[in-house]
């Protein structure tokens, strides 16, 4: 677990750093570790550690990353060797952060490359429901755009468990599923 391979991408909190090629052996939000980082996320300097599977969200409470930036990367180096003493506590707002920012940042010119507009309707448990606008809305690839390049960033970041599905998609899965129970009832 070498640190060559991590590196900090901006989101659109200037106090969030999302940095990549950091595995901490769970998902969810961090409630302790150990080390330096475990001690910055005890004292409030950091607060807030989110993990993915190959990634971790780092708030800090103030604008400080200019001056820390080097000093947060050498401790997710060495807390990738403490992976066991990593505490986790589920975070229900994990999907749907991690689903804008693949729907705003990853994904963001190839939807504007094709005139579409997707948009995040909710999320409940391991689910996300879009709304497929604009292009997409028509489009005869936007089950493909969803479920080959959304759903599996989704997975890629959070796990096989993700399913993702349009608010049309959803609409019609309920209708097959209602004229099912009619027919057989009939």
């Amino acid at each position: 677990m070498g640190g060559e391979r991590i590196h900090p991408r901006r989101t659109g909190d200037p106090l969030t750093v999302r940095w990549v090629g950091v595995e901490l052996g769970g998902v969810g939000t961090v409630t302790s570790c150990p080390g330096a980082l475990g001690e910055w996320l005890a004292s409030g300097r950091i607060t807030a550690i989110t993990a993915e599977l190959h990634s971790v969200w780092v708030s800090l409470a103030c604008d400080e990353w200019a001056e820390v930036g080097g000093q947060v990367h050498e401790m997710l180096v060495e807390v990738q060797h403490h992976v066991g003493e990593i505490g986790f506590t589920a975070d229900a707002h994990l999907l749907e952060r991690v689903t804008d920012d693949v729907l705003n940042s990853s994904l963001a010119s190839y939807i504007a490359s094709h005139g579409g507009d997707i948009r995040i309707l909710d999320t409940d448990g391991d689910h996300v429901r879009l709304d497929m606008g604009g292009a997409c809305k028509h489009c005869a690839a936007a089950t493909l755009t969803m479920h080959g390049r959304i759903q599996s960033e989704l997975r890629s970041r959070l796990g096989e468990h993700i399913h993702v599905a349009s608010d049309e998609e959803h609409e019609s899965i309920w209708n097959r599923f209602r004229l099912r129970g009619r027919a057989t009832t009939v």
